[in-house]
């Protein structure tokens, strides 16, 4: 019933190598049916399940909303003070769906309160004993996938949330902990350590080295754990103005991802002015 082939979709008109193409799964309509009753069964219960920090595919959150948070503490960058300035880095995750772990999804579905039999039908619904890459649209000889989500199916969204989830969680303990500072946007409001757009997400905080390090083990541990990998050549890394060049150079070669200046615009904010010359 859930046999699968696999089709790739360019994403731009001129394609120069594999990741320039965005595979899709096609399969049956029986498979598609009992995939969307369980999202709509999934879908009254999310909002009560998935951090608020994450408002992209959650019933009742606009994930505008989160934009406009990006934009006050871009706003609050800009202005920081003091010996010890703030950082924000943008992160993305590197084909966040193919590479998710089941045995990992299954796991966090289990601690999250759903039963055995209910978590054997999401699995049933995710796994797939027979796939097929369609070339030149000639199917080719099955393959048996380990991993991944179904890209363009409803059901795949909701899981990916709750996949993503376990990193917020990470990060918010590492609050509780003292670990990390995160940016308190006015002297009333509460700590924002990060924000998700999806698959993608933005994560702040003092630029030590030491907190750093830690938002570092907390992605460590996610990506060992769920199987994703951070795409350095997407993601980038911006300070505030009174975070010394030489301390923003080893805190960006720490990373090893680009740094930028205030005004690249990103879901409709403005992250970079103007690219940072390593060499300068």
């Amino acid at each position: 019933m859930n046999e699968t082939n696999i089709v790739l979709i360019p994403k731009k008109e001129e394609v120069e190598c594999a990741t320039d193409f965005k595979p899709i799964g096609l399969t049956n309509v029986i498979y598609k049916i009992v995939a969307k009753i369980i999202t709509i069964r999934l879908k009254s219960i999310i909002p009560r399940l998935i951090s608020p920090l994450q408002n992209a595919f959650t019933p009742g959150r606009n994930i505008l909303d989160n934009r406009i948070i990006a934009s006050e503490i871009i706003h609050t960058l800009k202005k920081r003070k003091g010996r010890v300035g703030d950082f924000l880095v943008k992160l993305d995750l590197s084909k966040a769906y193919d590479k998710i772990e089941w045995s990992f999804l299954l796991k966090v579905l289990l601690l999250r309160g759903f039963s055995e039999r209910f978590c054997n039908v999401i699995l049933h619904c995710v796994t797939c004993e027979n796939m097929r890459m369609v070339l030149n649209v000639i199917p080719g000889s099955p393959i048996q996938p380990e991993r991944g989500l179904r890209q363009g199916y409803p059901l795949s969204p909701y899981l990916f949330l709750f996949c993503l989830d376990v990193l917020s969680r990470l990060l918010l303990n590492s609050i509780v902990e003292g670990n990390l500072k995160g940016i308190r946007l006015g002297s009333c409001h509460s700590v924002i350590n990060h924000l998700f757009f999806a698959d993608d997400m933005i994560i702040c905080g003092r630029a030590t080295l030491e907190e750093l390090n830690n938002i570092q083990d907390c992605l460590q541990k996610f990506c060992n754990w769920s199987g994703q990998q951070i795409n350095l050549e997407k993601s980038s890394i911006m300070f505030s103005p009174n975070v010394h060049r030489r301390i923003f150079r080893i805190l960006s070669s720490l990373l090893r991802i680009r740094v930028i200046f205030c005004n690249e615009k990103y879901l409709g904010s403005y992250l970079e002015d103007k690219k940072f010359n390593r060499d300068n």
